[in-house]
């Protein structure tokens, strides 16, 4: 699999690990050490896997997709959460792409991306995507660090009614280097675009399509109220009030309509944001 990951542009070197705490903790060291552009870093398990707001990613050995990408984008720092938004595009379209097979007039499934950073299967967590940055020197880089259910044959009581897999929604078991192809395969692509426009006109539509909250009532909720909360179900929305989801701008930001018809946009750094009825949506 490896040799057929350098068929793809934007890949330059690859580093394995059986093990390690964090991919993007790893890929990090490399950046500093002045690694190329294009490094990606694949584990089979991680100790320490992070996710969101300094959550934690679930990691188990030998059943999901655990990996990182090195980038050395010349752009200014206010522009790496789109970068965000072009992974989880990527990974809804590789997920999309492996479920196509298992798909019948009796079993169909649904694949929708939740803004900012994670990817819905059947309206549960199937893939998250963190992405860090560094800017304060010569050696600045992105990461997008990437975590994937592949294979994952349960959950525990916290995450069973939340997070699925791709062996959970579909029945069968998927290979791994696949999908870790396609997702590169993909991201290469809309980098690509993205690079070119410098914002993301040119994914906007296929973006929206996919966005779970699109053209629904959301809640805006500031980070004040989600910190040191592991559960989503648990955050509080007294007192706030539904906004309509119109969609991404092409900076990445939610367009959101409120009640009396005024405009809201929302910036990634500053919210989560939850369905009015449920987590997912």
């Amino acid at each position: 699999m490896s040799n057929k990951l350098f068929d793809i542009p934007i890949i330059n070197n690859i580093i394995r690990y059986e093990e390690t705490d964090s991919t993007n903790t790893r890929a990090k060291e490399f950046g500093n050490r002045g690694s190329v552009n294009g490094t990606l870093i694949i584990a089979d398990c991680q100790t320490s896997g992070k996710g969101r707001l300094g959550r934690s990613f679930t990691s188990p050995s030998g059943t999901g997709i655990y990996m990182s990408l090195l980038l050395r984008p010349e752009i200014n720092v206010s522009l790496v959460s789109e970068i965000t938004l072009l992974a989880g595009l990527s990974v809804a379209k590789a997920i999309s792409k492996a479920v196509s097979e298992t798909i019948s007039s009796e079993n169909s499934h649904n694949v929708q991306i939740k803004w900012p950073n994670d990817v819905l299967l059947d309206n549960k967590k199937i893939a998250g995507i963190l992405t860090e940055a560094s800017f304060d020197s010569k050696l600045n880089y992105v990461i997008v660090g990437i975590g994937i259910n592949v294979n994952t044959p349960h959950f525990d009581d916290e995450l069973v009614h939340k997070a699925t897999s791709l062996l959970l929604s579909c029945k069968k078991c998927f290979d791994t280097s696949e999908i870790i192809y396609d997702t590169m395969k993909y991201f290469n692509d809309y980098y690509d675009i993205w690079i070119c426009d410098k914002n993301l006109s040119g994914v906007l539509s296929e973006y929206n399509s996919l966005l779970n909250s699109y053209n629904k009532d959301i809640y805006v909720i500031p980070h004040d109220i989600t910190k040191g909360i592991s559960n989503p179900y648990d955050i509080d929305t007294t007192g706030l009030e539904p906004v309509l989801c119109m969609g991404i701008n092409e900076q990445g930001e939610l367009i959101c309509k409120k009640a009396d018809s005024s405009t809201e946009i929302v910036r990634s750094g500053e919210v989560s944001v939850r369905g009015k009825n449920s987590y997912a949506t």
